[in-house]
């Protein structure tokens, strides 16, 4: 467990530094994921045009998408989250790869209240007004939206 920070992550084009990704490889990427559990600091992919409307509808910081879609995508090339490639999926689980064993330290909003001797698991977010009391642990990925309240000693699995 750690104590949390800010995440720097890893930019795309470090994950992937042989594929040409254009203004999307700057994006910094913590986690690869599913396109419901997207936020701004995770990388999914798309094969078809469904998949990639529902892509961009969604908080993912980059889209890796078939490059068969480009053709007459119109507003799909002004996206700047989209870099359309090759193999998407093969370059996202190049990406997840390259993630696999990187410590990802949680995010705390500045509103937040922190007690002492508080312990998070990797990859934890604490959203705003949440009060967690002393000696609070809480195992990976928990995430805490806006004010919620953990009393003293509490102990939270993993993924909460």
């Amino acid at each position: 467990m750690t104590t949390a920070s800010a995440t720097t992550g890893k930019t795309l084009s470090e994950l992937l530094p042989w594929e040409p990704l254009g203004d999307v490889g700057g994006v910094r990427i913590r986690r690869v994921s599913g396109l419901r559990d997207a936020d701004r600091g995770s990388l999914v992919f798309a094969t078809d045009r469904e998949t990639l409307e529902e892509a961009l509808e969604g908080a993912a910081g980059a889209i890796l998408a078939s490059a068969k879609l480009k053709d007459g995508s119109g507003d799909y090339l002004v996206e700047e989250r989209v870099a359309f490639v090759g193999d998407p999926r093969y370059l996202f689980a190049a990406a997840a790869r390259e993630l696999r064993g990187t410590v990802v330290e949680g995010e705390v909003h500045p509103s937040a209240v922190i007690g002492r001797d508080v312990e998070m698991g990797e990859g934890c977010r604490v959203g705003p007004g949440v009060v967690l009391g002393d000696g609070v642990r809480l195992g990976a990925g928990c995430e805490l939206g806006a004010r919620v309240t953990v009393l003293s000693g509490t102990t939270l699995g993993d993924r909460v």
